[in-house]
């Protein structure tokens, strides 16, 4: 589980763990880090906007 948070663009600019498997934390943030979103509008003003996410990793 991760917390992030987006500029004004959309862009993640800080990202940090909330639920802790060592082995896969600092490739989550990195995937997490990647991500652009569409800004966030309010009152017709794009704003920064924090979030959580849980990112799933699947071995094929």
């Amino acid at each position: 589980m991760i917390e992030a948070k987006t500029d004004e663009q959309g862009r993640v600019i800080d990202a940090k763990i909330l639920r802790s498997i060592p082995l896969l934390d600092e490739a989550a943030l990195a995937a997490v880090k990647q991500w652009i979103h569409e800004p966030y509008i309010l009152n017709g003003k794009p704003q920064p906007l924090i979030f959580t996410v849980s990112v799933n990793f699947t071995i094929k």
